[in-house]
């Protein structure tokens, strides 16, 4: 038998057995199935046999067309080009996918599995690494929340003092007022004069104080010619915040704005206080009677 004909034989049992071969295909049972290996290979072992199957329908569908038009032969004494490189390829193509699905399912089975004791190295570490977390986050809690008790007791012992200077300031204004109250506003327009008097005084002092020892200040001793830093104006602007915006009197202080050393005398005097979570930011200190 010539070796046209025995390929003939080959392709015509290929196609007769067509529906037994595409519906049922070996199934290899492997330690790996449910694994994510496993799964990435059953998914290409998937397109593998679809790709098969394909092949299979274009080659029964070569031999369906060459049994109707009453050819009894593949190739005949004179064959077309486009049908002999078709039926080639599609024959080479399945045999690559055989040969890949066997390669694959002969890997299945020499995966080597991790250790189980290196698995449960990895979990401990991994666990003590959140624990270690955790223990700073409570800590961190922990010291936020004695700021926040501090700043409230602080809050309430100012309260209480302010509620006990008013009860006396006013039971005071009520005793004055029962005894002559023309008397006592006369007075009190008085006092209020000399009041302004002396803060007028005490500015005018506190301005020449600074004029004479704490003078204008060039920002950047390299540069004498730029921006100078005036005291003056700095404990101006912390004065009237803190009596406009007495919720949030800080002041930032810009970079290239004012020269260091007047900002920490007037720390180290107690005059200012930094914010207590931006160290660019300062307010005149809370002075109480």
């Amino acid at each position: 038998m010539s070796f046209i004909n025995q390929l003939e034989a080959i392709i015509s049992k290929a196609t007769d057995d067509y529906d037994k071969i595409s519906k049922n295909e070996p199934l290899v049972e492997s330690s790996e199935d449910g694994t994510a290996r496993g799964n990435v290979l059953d998914i290409i072992i998937k397109q593998q046999n679809a790709e098969k199957k394909k092949l299979w329908n274009k080659l029964y569908k070569l031999e369906k067309d060459r049994i109707k038009k009453g050819k009894n032969r593949v190739f005949q004494e004179k064959p077309t080009t486009a049908n002999e490189k078709k039926l080639l390829t599609a024959m080479h193509e399945s045999y690559e996918l055989e040969k890949e699905v066997k390669k694959q399912q002969d890997d299945l089975e020499n995966v080597v599995k991790p250790d189980d004791k290196v698995l449960e190295i990895q979990f401990r570490e991994q666990l003590d690494r959140e624990i270690t977390e955790y223990d700073q986050t409570i800590h961190f809690l922990k010291t936020e929340i004695e700021k926040a008790k501090f700043t409230v007791g602080e809050e309430k012992m100012s309260l209480s003092e302010c509620q006990e200077v008013y009860e006396s300031l006013k039971a005071r204004k009520e005793m004055l007022m029962e005894t002559n109250p023309e008397i006592i506003a006369n007075k009190m327009e008085e006092h209020l004069g000399a009041i302004q008097s002396m803060l007028k005084q005490d500015t005018r002092d506190l301005i020449n104080f600074l004029d004479e020892y704490y003078p204008p200040h060039p920002i950047n001793e390299n540069e004498p010619l730029g921006e100078d830093c005036d005291l003056k104006k700095i404990l101006e602007h912390l004065m009237n915040l803190s009596y406009t915006m007495p919720d949030s009197p800080y002041v930032p202080l810009a970079p290239g704005t004012y020269w260091k050393p007047y900002i920490e005398t007037l720390a180290k005097a107690g005059i200012i206080r930094y914010h207590p979570e931006d160290a660019n930011q300062i307010c005149l200190e809370d002075f109480k009677i």
